[in-house]
């Protein structure tokens, strides 16, 4: 399994990328949607686990974009953010 963690926070996504890397799993970090978006187009994850909230692209618009591709690709969402009127 391949799976891409996008997240603005550099280190929650190397974390992430280093938990899932020690359970055997293949994965890349990306540190914004842009930057996201052509990590998936390189490394063709099966799951990307992405914030919601970015600067620029935010993880919904980077998935619309992947969905072009993979309609069916599997996400999580994940954001600090407990705020829903802030989305």
């Amino acid at each position: 399994m391949k799976v891409l963690v996008v997240d603005d926070n550099r280190d929650l996504a190397e974390l992430i990328q280093s938990v899932l890397e020690d359970e055997g799993i293949e994965a890349m970090a990306a540190g914004s949607g842009t930057e996201g978006y052509a990590a998936y187009l390189f490394f063709r994850p099966d799951l990307v686990i992405t914030d919601i909230q970015m600067p620029g692209e935010n993880g919904f618009e980077m998935m619309r974009k992947i969905r072009a591709h993979d309609p069916m690709i599997k996400t999580v969402y994940m954001s600090g953010n407990i705020d829903p009127h802030q989305l």
